[in-house]
């Protein structure tokens, strides 16, 4: 960021920085520019009590543990250098050092209502049409993982479908690990693998959507009848 700056925005002259606090640090940009910067602090990490070992039936290895304790460093430092700070959640506030907490402000991002809202659709997927009798359960994640109990929802749906023959299950997500060490404990080349081949679903009750745009999903939330999201403790998703 800090050469990116340097050397294409000579001119730039900024009344004031809102950066992203993470992985990467805003702090060198007061090395360029001579006005405040305020930064979204949207995670601070913890070892134990968190995301990290929150499902012991998939331990962080010990390399895991060490490897937490550094990713607050560039957050710490802009803990320091900013003017101030903000956060989503009364919760993800809670995550920070206290000492830090009244530099940060509570913040939620807040919702397009006018794109996320049930409206009427069609009642089909794609081109499959849907009787008015089939009931839609759907679930929706970045990454089809544990850390967003994919698995837990398969569990669950196959507890549904015994009790429910009317009931289909409408799966969004990209099938792949966003977060987590999934791959570290499973003999598959995807978790939706492991979880299939553990669960044994009848996959015919089944849809695997994919990714899709935003205007889509919510036409697909419009037409579900039950949405469950599990997540372990971790940023809003």
């Amino acid at each position: 960021m800090y050469e990116v700056c340097k050397g294409g925005a000579r001119d730039l002259r900024p009344d004031l920085i809102v950066g992203h606090s993470g992985f990467r640090t805003t702090a060198f940009l007061h090395e360029l520019y001579d006005c405040p910067i305020v930064n979204y602090f949207e995670y601070y990490y913890h070892a134990r009590g968190s995301d990290m070992d929150f499902r012991p039936d998939f331990p962080p290895s010990e390399m895991d543990f060490l490897r937490v304790r550094t990713r607050n460093a560039m957050i710490l430092l802009d803990l320091e250098a900013s003017a101030a700070g903000y956060t989503p959640t009364l919760w993800q506030h809670g995550l920070l050092p206290s000492v830090w907490q009244p530099k940060v402000a509570v913040i939620p991002d807040g919702l397009d209502t006018t794109l996320w809202s049930r409206r009427a659709v069609p009642r089909s997927l794609g081109d499959e049409a849907l009787s008015e009798d089939v009931r839609v359960i759907t679930y929706v994640a970045r990454g089809l993982e544990a850390m967003r109990g994919f698995d837990i929802f398969v569990r669950v749906a196959n507890r549904i479908a015994v009790e429910m023959p009317d009931v289909l299950f409408v799966v969004v997500g990209s099938d792949r690990i966003c977060y987590g060490n999934d791959l570290h404990h499973i003999l598959t080349k995807t978790f939706r693998e492991h979880v299939v081949q553990a669960e044994r679903p009848d996959l015919r009750r089944f849809r695997f959507l994919g990714t899709l745009p935003g205007p889509e999903l919510a036409a697909l939330l419009s037409l579900s009848d039950l949405h469950i999201y599990l997540t372990v403790p971790f940023v809003l998703s």
